[in-house]
């Protein structure tokens, strides 16, 4: 765990890999083989080496910047050379390109390398005990490998800074603009300076999860470039229209792609969204939020949900959003959609429907059939490539041919199926066999293809398709064989050997599963859902989806151990990936199996703890009490009360958790589920936390504590470090670490990496303002777990924490920057009260700098999202830092109201921390009131408050005040603030504990130090002169000193004196100004003389 000397970081990101490993599968095992080669290589000349760190990018390290960027440009250019295959080259993302004047530019795989020098720490990877480099230097260095072009090497600041200072490079630098932060540098080296201008900064990592597939792209030329011209030409809103079959999804698909790798002004990130199975617009924003990792709230008011998304959308720059199937939804989703285009610039919609819209926004693609010579080809190219050679069709074969893509009315979808039903026949002889067996009944064209394929298939292998419509969303191998049921048919194979041949005919699609590329998910075309929809009877369809949803009641039992193991983060990926299925076994469960219904809530419930909220949680929380209500099982309703209490709480609603966590304590007291009532306790405990009740709180949860002891489950973990946070709440902080510590150990010997970033978080904090380095460490171990995990609730929070720990450093423009990080990951998560505390930091972080009107503006908007003071925790934190605010910018009457709501919110908690905290921020209200007095000409009031403020600084560090870091930072800004009042003359001088006052009278005709005897120096004219300039030289340029010349021209600025004659003066003159006792004032410097900068000057506006 120890640091390490700084390094230099080099990240390799290898651009356009998906679509590589899409397009020319063949070629990219070789081509990635001798790039790893080619690396190897040049590291171990070059003094480098490769490093295991958190991140899945390739990185190297070297001993100085000079190494790394000289490596990385030697990388750049050997890349060039490298015997790449022909196949490779031929793709667009890898071909030769040559500027005007035939230099070669770009050849094979391009890399974008990203160099960064800083210190990293050393520790164990908590799943597999791998040593790792990890830490910020390692996360910017990816972060600037995906942001520069391919072929481009972009350096952070540190790392060119440090170069200027090593061995003289060839290299071109051009500095790139960066949004916050230092600047960032594109570096090329010089013998490839014409790679400059392809090696511009990517505002943004390019993100997506478009589909890939396995098949190429035929045709579409021209709808392609129709497409392209409307985005060129500012359209936000393109709907590709037609009918089913007709190619719109593959279409929309390889504009993004394609936008993805050729435009550099918008389509960084594109996202896929299929609402084939959305039952309504809430269904359908839920989809296109799961989809953009973006949480929403838990509502089911269209408004609340649509704002949710257009925050996060219109704050991440330019998006590809692609939406399918939306026919069925268009007309509600249109307004929705609207308010995201007028929010976001960045924004463009690119829109699947077999009809228009009709709205002002949007440009129609009508899409007709794909064209008889391009669906040719297609056809051509899906009868020959599954067949494992190179098959050529020749002359003879055309008339078929072309009467097949006629039949399928040239569209894509029918021309696959039709492919997959005749791999093993001849043009001619598929072609026969339609003739023979086309129905006589009038069908689309596409209906005919799926009629025909559905034909060729054997009747268990019709029956198998028919049941896997039930599923939603998708499904894996192993949930159809538990569901598709074909014991009727004495002569079926194995359900996994019927899904490949439904799979190789095109009824089924498929794709690699979240976590393994061996896991393959299946699904099915629309239209292909449809047709089997239609056909599968009631009956059967009910018995379908009852062993839908108890195969998925089975799977849950084993997913919930999952998650409370080492493996829990895989598991979640699976939960995340079945919910579409949970959801759907609970709704078939609710009125047939109600106690079903309820442990599927309460999986639910684990998934939602972990990365929700997810959406109708609540509603569905709230049934499953009703459910277990009338199943009369109490300890089925007591895990459906803390599921319920845990999404209560989630949403802030104290009381009702409190009750439900009271209710289940109570029912599970007689069952003896110890793992329940730990959870009811720990939920109790945090109810009346956030209550400000600590010390009901820390009982609790060592009640829980004694029941979990010895059981090494999350359980006791999760206990022990409640005691923590109860105990650093009571003042106990050292007994609250011990807890941590504890619950640490037991967390790292569990391997439950949520547990384990929670225990990190709460521990990190604990010991942030005392160790902010390890706890700094700490809170970002645990914001790597939570973020790989997608818990953003638990990320915004460890952020949030980081951030606080900066400010108890006094770092508070790093602590701003973390507050805003936190406030864009949290924008998702749509609870009120995670905006109000992160807009509470962010304001403390401007009102330590002194920015007291932008602190207020945050802290206003804080008060107005915490609702019903259901977090009076938080609520007495933003009343104290307004009533400062207000205080600071002589608001008094304002101050006085929220100081006062606060003493009297803490006098009915266990909030001792609060009140030292309130305590100090009245030091501001008292310092306005002492410059109040002194400008009322009332100075013996005014001092005595100034008194009163300066005490206030003090008061953290007296005897018997509980240690609140807090506090202390609250103080040392105080400090800063009087000092600098005083200095301005807004208060009476006054003798601060660490600074000397040099008390200047009206025109500087007396002067005193320390509030001691003024000195008369109103008829020395010269002297009165100097000191006046010496002390205007201090305030216009502190720490500037006056020159002989200047401090002449000061003292006789209407007499013309040689050097020697003015020198002599000046030195006469400042040797009186230190016997009339300045000599602790003055000092003398190489280059003149100035006040010493250990001393505050103050102009009073008082001649006595």
């Amino acid at each position: 765990m120890a640091n390490l000397t700084p390094k230099a970081f080099v990240a390799l990101h290898l651009a356009g890999a998906s679509q590589l490993w899409a397009d020319v599968p063949e070629a990219m095992p070789a081509a990635v083989e001798r790039l790893d080669r080619l690396v190897a290589r040049t590291l171990d000349e070059d003094s480098g080496e490769l490093v295991a760190t958190h991140r899945a990018d390739t990185i190297a390290v070297f001993d100085s910047p000079d190494e790394a960027i000289a490596w990385a440009c030697r990388l750049q250019r050997e890349l060039l050379q490298c015997d790449w295959s022909p196949r490779l080259l031929e793709h667009p993302l890898a071909a030769e390109s040559r500027d005007d004047d035939d230099r070669l530019v770009f050849r094979g795989l391009r890399l974008g390398l990203g160099v960064e020098l800083g210190t990293p720490v050393r520790r164990l990877h908590w799943r597999d005990g791998q040593v790792q480099l990890v830490g910020e230097v390692v996360d910017r260095a990816c972060d600037y490998a995906q942001r520069a072009a391919a072929g481009g090497i972009v350096a952070g600041a540190e790392a060119v800074h440090a170069l200027e200072e090593g061995a003289a490079l060839d290299l071109e630098i051009d500095e790139l603009a960066a949004d916050v932060g230092p600047p960032l540098y594109a570096i090329t080296a010089r013998e490839l300076s014409w790679r400059r201008q392809q090696s511009a900064l990517q505002a943004t990592s390019r993100r997506t999860n478009l589909p890939s597939y396995r098949t190429r792209f035929f045709g579409r030329a021209a709808e392609l470039a129709v497409i392209a011209r409307l985005a060129d030409e500012g359209a936000s809103w393109v709907s590709l229209i037609g009918t089913a079959g007709i190619g719109k999804t593959r279409l929309a698909v390889e504009f993004a792609r394609r936008s993805l790798q050729d435009r550099t002004d918008g389509g960084r990130e594109a996202w896929f969204c299929d609402l084939s199975e959305a039952a309504g617009v809430a269904d359908a924003l839920y989809v296109i939020a799961r989809v953009m990792e973006v949480q929403l709230p838990l509502s089911d008011e269209i408004e609340v949900l649509a704002d949710r998304l257009e925050s996060s959308v219109a704050g991440r720059g330019d998006v590809l959003l692609l939406i399918d199937n939306a026919e069925d939804l268009i007309d509600e989703l249109a307004p929705v959609l609207e308010g995201w285009l007028e929010e976001s610039e960045g924004l463009l919609l690119v829109v699947t429907s077999r009809r228009r819209a009709g709205h002002r926004l949007e440009t129609a693609v009508e899409l007709d059939s794909l064209g008889r010579d391009a669906a040719r080809i297609l056809l051509e190219d899906r009868l020959a490539t599954p067949r494992g050679v190179q098959v050529r069709f020749g002359a003879q074969d055309r008339p078929a041919l072309q009467e097949i893509v006629e039949r399928c009315g040239e569209l894509p979808l029918a021309i696959e199926l039709v492919a997959a039903s005749g791999r093993r026949l001849t043009p001619r002889q598929l072609l026969r066999a339609w003739q023979e067996d086309e129905a006589d009944t009038p069908m689309s064209r596409l209906q005919q293809a799926i009629a025909r394929t559905f034909e060729m298939i054997q009747p268990f292998e019709q029956h198998a398709l028919l049941q896997c419509s039930i599923f939603a969303g998708g499904f894996t191998v192993e949930s159809a064989a538990d569901v598709v049921d074909l014991s009727s048919f004495d002569d079926a194979p194995a359900v996994s050997d019927v899904l490949e041949t439904l799979h190789n005919h095109s009824l089924l699609r498929s794709r690699a599963g979240r976590d393994s590329a061996e896991e393959t998910r299946l699904s099915m075309y629309e239209p292909v859902r449809g047709f089997a929809t239609a056909l599968l009877d009631a009956e059967a369809a009910e018995e379908a989806r009852g062993r839908h949803a108890a195969h998925f009641v089975r799977w849950s039992k084993k997913a919930v151990a999952g998650l409370e193991g080492a493996a829990e983060t895989d598991w979640i990926g699976r939960l995340t990936e079945e919910l579409p299925n949970l959801i759907a076994a609970y709704e078939h469960s609710l009125e047939c199996d109600p106690d079903s219904a309820v442990r599927l809530v309460i999986v639910l419930g684990e998934l939602d703890k972990r990365v929700g909220p997810l959406g109708g949680q609540k509603e569905r929380a709230d049934q499953a009490v009703v459910l277990a209500e009338e199943v009369a099982d109490d300890a089925l309703l007591a895990e459906a009360l803390v599921v319920r209490g845990q999404t209560c709480m989630w949403i802030h609603k104290y009381d009702g958790a409190a009750d439900d966590f009271a209710r289940a304590q109570e029912l599970v007291r007689e069952s003896g589920d110890a793992s329940v009532l730990t959870r009811a306790l720990l939920g109790r405990t945090f109810a009346v936390g956030h209550r400000g009740h600590y010390r009901e709180g820390l009982e609790y949860a060592k009640q829980a504590y004694d029941v979990a002891r010895g059981s090494g489950t999350l359980d006791e973990i999760a206990a022990l470090a409640w005691c923590g946070v109860m105990l650093g709440s009571l003042e106990r902080d050292d007994e609250g670490v011990r807890r941590f510590s504890e619950a640490l150990v037991l967390a790292r010997q569990l391997g439950n990496p949520s547990m384990l970033a929670r225990v990190l978080s709460s521990l990190g904090t604990a010991i942030g303002g005392d160790q902010p380095a390890e706890g700094r460490r700490y809170l970002n171990e645990a914001l790597e777990i939570f973020r790989t995990q997608g818990n953003r609730r638990r990320a915004t929070v460890a952020l949030f924490e980081l951030a606080r720990v900066a400010g108890w450093e006094g770092d508070h423009r790093r602590e701003e920057r973390y507050y805003d990080e936190a406030l864009v990951e949290g924008a998702s998560i749509g609870v009120s009260q995670y905006e109000a505390l992160l807009l509470h930091g962010r304001a403390r972080s401007r009102f330590m700098r002194g920015q007291y009107t932008r602190a207020e503006d945050d802290l206003i908007s804080a008060l107005a999202k915490v609702q019903n003071q259901a977090y009076l925790d938080l609520s007495v934190w933003i009343w104290s830092y307004l009533g400062a605010c207000y205080a600071a910018l002589d608001r008094l009457a304002e101050a006085e109201k929220f100081f006062a709501r606060a003493e009297e919110a803490i006098e009915d908690t266990d909030a001792a921390k609060l009140a030292v905290v309130l305590e100090v921020l009245r030091g501001f209200q008292v310092a306005a009131n002492a410059r109040k007095l002194y400008g009322a000409d009332d100075f013996e009031a005014a001092e005595a408050e100034l008194e009163r403020a300066y005490a206030c600084c003090e008061y953290p560090g007296q005897e018997g005040v509980p240690h609140v870091n807090e506090a202390h930072a609250i103080a040392r800004a105080l400090r800063e603030a009087l000092d600098m009042q005083v200095e301005q003359g807004l208060v009476p001088p006054h003798v601060a504990p660490t600074r000397r006052v040099l008390q200047l009278g009206p025109d500087a005709r007396w002067f005193a130090i320390d509030r001691g005897e003024h000195v008369d120096i109103s008829r020395r004219g010269a002297l009165r002169k100097i000191l006046a300039a010496l002390v205007d030289r201090r305030f216009d340029a502190p720490g500037e000193p006056m020159s002989v010349d200047d401090v002449m021209a000061a003292g006789w600025p209407d007499e013309v004196l040689t050097p020697s004659s003015g020198a002599r003066r000046v030195y006469s003159t400042i040797n009186r100004m230190r016997d009339l006792g300045l000599d602790e004032v003055l000092q003398t410097v190489d280059d003149g003389y100035m006040i010493d900068p250990a001393v505050t000057p103050v102009r009073s506006k008082h001649h006595d």
